[in-house]
């Protein structure tokens, strides 16, 4: 049996081995005790840690990045007030920076003008967030990457969080864009020669980087070398791949934090250590565009809210969700039809964040048997506590006691919920969807208190945030 057939449906025995999802009965369950304690305390969580990411060549698209786009401008908002908008992927290496408009050369397939810039500014206004945005390297040149950076760092101000050199440069050799040999010390070298050509023409640009996609050591490379240089190290992350991997299933995505995830923390928690922190600047289930059937699933959401609350834990500064236009992994898909913005199921996993957000990560303690639960426990900025629950099992409920060194006198709790695993839609926060007007009206639950401690009942397949007082 391969790893990735494991499909998430567990009962009292453990994991169920299918290809498909598992023929198990609803109504198993389980229970378990959480206890909280508000001493030592871990990293904060702010909203400003949620991002999402889009291709450059939207850029170029009128309708998008506008202030005229008022549903997507409200669906940022609604995530949060300030977060940070990544502009780069795949195609940032095949656009163009023209100043006046010229026929196209070949390899590039867009030509990004000021005008262009000029919408990004009206519409990160309108929804307060900032932007990282990437440079091209691939097909690029150091002097046309200045003129470039010094009208973002002119028409942007203080919405320009960091300007990246290249995309992915680990793959570049894969990608047709470097000889074989092309390695972390060539890039260094090359980065080098974009950021002085920048520097000399706008000594204040706020340089990040190295953006790579999968490998670590790059990042450390790159941090010894050049960490000096740069606000933050990037890294990109996806769960699996690629999407026509036959074997890839919503199991993919939990085993994932188990295999290579642990990678990545070491390296966060090396830099937040040494003082350079982390951000993971693109990241989604399945790269090569998603897998239908997994990445527009209820479980992707499921695996998005662990992952956010799990790498901040482990000291990475914030996390960009890549998506765009459509696809089966887009946190905000556009109907190619009519052109509407709508939410997404990775959506509700940023909203959920969004909605533990100001506080301090403490410690959850779980006495469990053998289940698929995460806790998360939180202390607000208002002194109260919070705990994130997610149940990654498809079939098995669990009944849950909760408590802390402090009787409970109220709690309530915010639902993340679908029919199923499988949901591709349906999904709500607090009992309510959100609309694409960004409208949402959640519900809170009321839970049951029996001598301070908190008693409540985690659906499978569900998650939950839940307040104290």
């Amino acid at each position: 049996m391969r790893r990735r057939d494991v499909v998430l449906g567990l009962g009292a025995g453990g994991l169920v081995a299918c290809a498909a999802p598992p023929r198990l009965t609803l109504g198993q369950r389980t229970s378990a005790e959480v206890r909280l304690n508000a001493m030592p305390r871990g990293p904060a969580l702010r909203s400003s840690f949620l991002g999402l990411s889009f291709e450059s060549s939207l850029l170029t698209d009128a309708s998008v990045f506008s202030v005229d786009n008022l549903a997507l401008i409200a669906l940022l908002r609604r995530l949060t007030p300030d977060g940070v908008l990544r502009i780069g992927g795949n195609s940032s290496e095949f656009g163009v920076w023209q100043r006046q408009p010229t026929a196209l050369a070949t390899p590039f397939e867009h030509a990004v003008m000021p005008a262009d810039i000029d919408r990004l500014k009206g519409f990160v206004d309108a929804c307060g967030w900032r932007v990282i945005y990437g440079l091209n390297l691939g097909h690029g040149e150091p002097e046309r990457a200045a003129d470039e950076a010094a009208y973002l760092v002119q028409r942007l101000g203080a919405r320009l969080e960091a300007l990246q050199i290249g995309n992915e440069p680990d793959l570049y050799y894969r990608n047709g864009l470097r000889p074989k040999d092309y390695n972390v010390g060539a890039y260094i070298a090359e980065w080098r020669r974009y950021a002085q050509a920048i520097r000399a023409q706008t000594p204040a640009a706020p340089l990040a980087g190295p953006d790579v996609a999968y490998r670590p050591e790059w990042i450390e490379a790159f941090t010894q070398a050049c960490g000096n240089e740069v606000l933050f190290v990037s890294d990109h992350y996806y769960a699996g791949g690629p999407a026509n991997d036959p074997d890839i299933g919503i199991a993919t995505l939990f085993l994932s934090e188990r295999e290579h995830y642990q990678r990545l923390r070491a390296v966060a928690q090396r830099n937040a250590q040494a003082g350079k922190p982390l951000r993971i600047t693109e990241s989604n289930s399945i790269y090569n565009g998603g897998k239908p059937n997994v990445s527009d699933t209820f479980g992707a959401a499921l695996w998005a809210a662990q992952l956010l609350f799990q790498s901040c834990r482990d000291g990475i500064t914030g996390i960009n969700f890549h998506g765009g236009n459509s696809g089966p992994y887009t946190p905000i898909a556009r109907d190619a039809k009519t052109g509407a913005w709508t939410p997404q199921p990775l959506y509700y996993a940023m909203l959920l964040f969004a909605q533990a957000t100001p506080a301090t990560l403490i410690d959850a303690a779980t006495q469990t048997g053998n289940t698929l639960l995460r806790t998360h426990g939180l202390i607000g900025d208002d002194g109260k506590l919070k705990l994130v629950l997610i149940n990654e099992s498809a079939a098995l409920a669990i009944d849950l006691r909760v408590s802390a060194e402090q009787a409970f006198r109220r709690a309530s709790a915010l639902r993340l919920s679908a029919s199923s695993m499988w949901s591709l839609s349906g999904i709500t926060l607090g009992g309510s969807l959100v609309d694409s007007r960004a409208g949402w009206q959640p519900q809170p639950e009321k839970l049951a208190i029996d001598g301070g401690a908190a008693y409540l009942t985690l659906s499978p397949a569900s998650a939950m945030l839940v307040s104290f007082d």
